[in-house]
């Protein structure tokens, strides 16, 4: 995109004209438009899944209950590629009520420091 939009402009001429452009780094960058593609691992989702069922290790998952990151996960995890791991025992999901994933938000560490040590009990019972 950014080569085209380069391309398209008078500016950008000018600057391919008196050498203002790294050539090296414009030619690596259609070297990688015109290269195969990556075999396609699945997204983020369908990783994460098979990384979680992989493993014999139970999980707590910790969201802020309004971040835009935690709301897309949960999303995943009752209904797209993280349902298999979803329905395991092994794997928990709680909330904390903010909208901070950084858990930065005042009252946040305390709630995060109750998960995570009731998760600990919860994985020494298991």
């Amino acid at each position: 995109k950014h080569y085209r939009e380069q391309l398209l402009s008078l500016d950008g001429w000018k600057r391919a004209l008196t050498g203002g452009i790294d050539y090296r780094k414009a030619v690596r960058g259609v070297v990688k438009l015109v290269k195969p593609a990556p075999q396609d691992e699945g997204n983020l989702a369908t990783r994460t899944a098979t990384a979680l069922m992989a493993s014999q290790a139970p999980a707590e998952i910790i969201l802020a209950d309004d971040d835009a990151t935690a709301i897309a996960f949960e999303h995943e995890w009752r209904k797209g590629g993280l349902k298999a791991p979803s329905g395991e025992e092994r794997f928990a999901v709680s909330k904390i009520a903010t909208d901070a994933h950084s858990f930065a938000r005042e009252g946040d560490f305390e709630q995060l420091l109750e998960l995570c040590l009731k998760a600990v009990r919860r994985f020494e019972q298991s």
